[in-house]
């Protein structure tokens, strides 16, 4: 068995897809600027080989470029390391997260992120992190 590498999916929701439960209030810029620099933090980070980021708002390729381009203007590093995953959940499940919560759509986005990242690497570790909460030891 090869080395295993690590992989980061780091979901978001800079736009609520949910009514449901506890939303915070956060603004959009707020949630962007957050997220652009937790990014950076995590991008800094030896520990993985890439970062995926997989929100709500990107459901399609244009947006993962709409969403791009508001992170680097939040001050957004590049990186060859830094990925985007589409979420575009079927009719059945978006009825299912608006019932559900915000809760049940994270869910939905870690399985369909973990499945995406799966078919793309072996012998990963995939570590799933908060879009907006730093996690200060992570290189520990």
């Amino acid at each position: 068995m090869g080395k295993k590498y690590h992989i980061c999916l780091l979901t978001s929701c800079i736009i609520p897809n949910t009514k449901t439960g506890p939303i915070s209030e956060f603004t959009k810029e707020e949630r962007l600027t957050k997220l652009t620099k937790n990014v950076n933090y995590l991008l800094e980070s030896f520990l993985f080989k890439e970062l995926y980021i997989i929100d709500p708002f990107i459901n399609n390729k244009e947006k993962i470029k709409m969403f791009y381009s508001h992170l680097l203007d939040h001050g957004l590093k590049k990186s060859k390391k830094l990925k985007f995953l589409i979420f575009d959940p079927n009719k059945k499940t978006k009825l299912e997260i608006k019932n559900k919560g915000k809760g049940y759509s994270e869910l939905e986005m870690i399985i369909e992120g973990t499945k995406k990242i799966k078919k793309e690497h072996k012998d990963i570790l995939i570590h799933k992190i908060s879009g907006r909460y730093k996690i200060l030891n992570i290189n520990l």
